[in-house]
């Protein structure tokens, strides 16, 4: 079950109630505590009774964020609740923000998760709750009598001190079933004897699949803890997946690369691999080299993503390295690299990519991030190029912030676009470009017109000034040709004089053919449309009774006035199934 919106204090007695029957036998229970009308602690103490009764469950969600009203006595008849769900498998609290959450708290909830007997997987959320080192380390003894947890996921706030993670490390050791692991210890400013704690317990867990750590804007990790991290990655050799987050992680450089590296060469499994090293300075060439030659002997890798935006050090030189290393992943399904602001990747370097991608045949998710980076047409011809030999692509997103690529490049790109016949998400961005004209638009809108099979389509020309109307047009009329298309945002904000009311009308038409749409986000800032070209949509939207997200944000809306927005809000809000309203109608 998942939740729905209340606003009658007696309609979600009513609904809530009758879904939480437990004649029912429900096994899921997923609720947004927040969306529901609960203001009294009679209420909360009414929520919790009928949960108790639901002894088939066997998955819990519950988010504590959205609610206005949190008692302290909540959270103990919640650890109360869940003494009573002896079937329960799998549960995942999020308390992010909740000050109720205090050491005394945290010791309850790990008791009441000791007793249940199938539990496997554990996911909190504990940031910015009011625990410290001295709760982490009563929780963490409790954790480790638990043998039979194969899944742990924590959030973790900056109050746990070095004492918190030593017992942490010990409880780990003792989980020799843990299949999955992820900690994320962004806000906590740990030194490298606490990260090595969690680390040592990490050593030997030859069951352990996915490893997932989070360490952003820790400026303390340096070589003795990354050191000793390489060496305990070779002890688990079943290591399917790795992400690893150094975001601003000013002491990260190019020897640390090389040693996360050496100890993740041991993983013959490994399936997927995720880093995210944004704004590390310290990084240059030479560490996105060692990167390189770590994936060039890794043959099993299925999905990679690597995150450089930012990192000054890096150059086209780095670009280029990365690019050999994926030549011989002939297996690889996804790829990501975001390079954006890492200086100036010139169009001889992507052509190194281009050919790249030409060796990788089996390629499904294709995801390019080059905004700052200084593109031209030589760089978006080498990309049409590379795209006609993807034929097995269904997701594409390419993003050229602020890069002025001009018709040419894109004239070339299009025509690499007409061939992925299976092509089912397609996410494009050129904002800030002021050399696309109605020529680049054109070739764009024939390519689109040939992707009859997208379900997905991102499009995003903020501050591109430089075509007309009439290309709206086209582009409105090929996503006509898009019956299949579920989701779709677009963003023309800042596009003056080519969006008006006759446009939004045109488009209005044209999206009538797409019977499957479920989301739509359209922001068209500082475009000349008046109430009545928001009429027009809501009066089309109306219709989609199949709509579950709607965005529209319509800044500088010419003639418009108060009333405009209830209206709008009031019809869409009859949509059966709508989830996500916003409104943005300012002037």
């Amino acid at each position: 079950m998942n939740e729905d919106n209340f606003t009658d204090d007696n309609e979600h007695k009513r609904r809530l109630g009758a879904a939480l029957n437990p004649s029912n036998r429900l096994q899921e229970l997923n609720l947004t505590l927040g969306r529901y009308n609960i203001t009294t602690e009679k209420g909360f103490q009414h929520l919790w009774k009928s949960i108790r009764r639901m002894t088939w469950l066997k998955s819990l969600t519950l988010d504590f964020t959205a609610c206005q009203l949190i008692f302290q006595r909540g959270i103990s008849d919640f650890c109360h609740t869940l003494r009573s769900l002896n079937r329960l498998e799998s549960i995942n609290v999020n308390f992010a923000s909740r000050q109720v959450m205090n050491n005394e708290k945290l010791l309850s909830l790990g008791r009441a998760l000791k007793s249940l007997p199938c539990l496997k997987s554990i996911q909190l959320d504990l940031r910015e709750c009011m625990h410290d080192e001295t709760g982490l380390q009563s929780f963490s003894r409790i954790l480790n009598r638990m043998l039979f947890l194969q899944q742990i996921s924590v959030k973790f706030w900056e109050n746990e001190g070095e004492k918190g993670f030593q017992n942490l490390g010990r409880a780990l050791k003792k989980l020799t079933l843990l299949k999955a692991i992820n900690f994320d210890l962004g806000p906590c400013r740990l030194t490298n004897e606490g990260l090595g704690n969690v680390y040592q317990g990490l050593k030997d867990h030859d069951s352990l699949q996915s490893l997932s750590l989070a360490c952003s804007g820790n400026n303390k990790i340096s070589k003795p803890s990354l050191e000793k991290f390489g060496q305990i990655l070779k002890t688990i050799p079943s290591l399917r997946t790795f992400c690893l987050d150094f975001s601003r992680c000013s002491r990260i450089c190019d020897e640390s690369i090389r040693l996360i590296m050496q100890g993740i060469q041991s993983s013959p499994c490994l399936k997927r691999l995720d880093f995210s090293f944004q704004w590390c300075d310290a990084i240059s060439d030479i560490g996105i080299q060692y990167l390189s030659e770590g994936l060039e002997s890794i043959s099993s890798l299925q999905s990679i993503r690597l995150d450089f935006s930012n990192c000054r050090k890096v150059t086209s030189e780095g670009f280029q390295h990365i690019s050999k290393g994926l030549e011989e992943l002939n297996d690889l399904r996804s790829l990501s690299l975001a390079w954006s602001g890492s200086g100036r990747v010139i169009d001889l370097k992507i052509q190194s990519l281009a050919e790249a991608l030409k060796k990788l045949g089996c390629l499904q998710i294709l995801s390019l991030d080059f905004s700052h980076c200084g593109v031209t047409k030589e760089g978006m011809l080498n990309f049409g190029n590379a795209l006609v030999t993807l034929n097995s692509l269904q997701s594409l997103n390419l993003r050229f912030s602020f890069s002025e690529v001009p018709d040419t490049g894109i004239e070339s790109f299009s025509q690499g676009l007409t061939r992925l016949v299976t092509l089912r998400e397609l996410d494009i961005a050129f904002p800030g470009n002021s050399q696309i004209t109605n020529v680049g638009m054109k070739s764009f809108g024939i390519a689109l017109k040939s992707l009859t099979g997208l379900k997905r389509l991102y499009l995003d020309f903020r501050k591109c000034s430089s075509f007309s109307s009439a290309e709206f047009k086209r582009l409105s009329l090929a996503m006509k040709s898009m019956t299949f298309l579920e989701d779709i945002r677009l963003e023309f904000s800042g596009c003056e004089g080519t969006i008006t009311d006759k446009e939004m009308e045109r488009f209005c038409h044209d999206l009538k053919n797409f019977i499957c749409l479920q989301e739509i986000c359209l922001y068209f800032d500082w475009c000349k449309i008046t109430g009545y070209g928001l009429h027009s949509l809501v009066r089309v939207l109306k219709r989609h009774l199949s709509l579950k997200t709607v965005h529209i944000q319509f800044v500088c809306l010419a003639n418009e006035n108060g009333i405009l927005r209830e209206r709008a809000q009031k019809a869409l809000n009859s949509l059966p199934l709508l989830k996500d309203l916003s409104l943005y109608l300012d002037s």
